[in-house]
């Protein structure tokens, strides 16, 4: 059968043929980590900078509105609000710290919709875990449901969730593993 392949890059989310031809690119605010699917079979990512993308796989076409869980530059914060640069913070990715909001990949579960990821608010002094829920269908959309601010010195693993979907793991950057 045919495969396509679905890769991240500094602000775009790229797909793949067998062949190694592109098949599209979306422009995107940050880099992307790693796509996973939805149980309705669209693509499902978030960038470093937390924008919370549902694609459908086949077009590259958004199958959701875009969710931002770090609100972007409104009209009350000034004028001219330079844009950060789709790299910004990416090296702090690896250590999980405030300077990348999403530092690592969500948890999905695909009976229900909910979506799990780490999150360091700006301000905060230590990250979150925030769910979500995609619900898919023809008024498509990714909603929060709820955050847990206790993850101090940020998120060292993505969150997994139990096999029963009711417990989420997640190691915080001092070592201690919260559930």
């Amino acid at each position: 059968g045919m495969a396509n392949i679905y890769v991240g890059e500094e602000g775009a989310m790229v797909s793949f043929n067998e062949h190694g031809q592109r098949r599209w690119r979306i422009p995107v605010s940050g880099t992307p980590g790693t796509a996973q699917f939805t149980g309705d079979g669209n693509l499902l990512f978030v960038t470093h900078f937390g924008q919370v993308n549902v694609l459908d796989p086949q077009t590259g076409k958004h199958a959701a509105p875009i969710f931002d869980l770090v609100p972007t530059p409104a009209a009350t914060d000034g004028t001219n609000v330079p844009r950060l640069p789709n790299d910004h913070g990416l090296v702090a990715c690896f250590g999980g710290s405030e300077d990348c909001p999403v530092a690592t990949t969500p948890a999905v579960d695909l009976g229900t919709g909910r979506i799990l990821v780490t999150l360091w608010r700006p301000g905060a002094d230590r990250a979150a875990v925030v769910s979500m829920r995609y619900t898919g269908g023809d008024d498509a959309r990714v909603v929060e449901e709820w955050s847990q601010t206790e993850l101090p010195g940020g998120a060292a693993t993505s969150p997994v969730l139990s096999a029963d979907g009711a417990t989420v793991y997640v190691h915080d950057g001092e070592g201690a593993l919260w559930a």
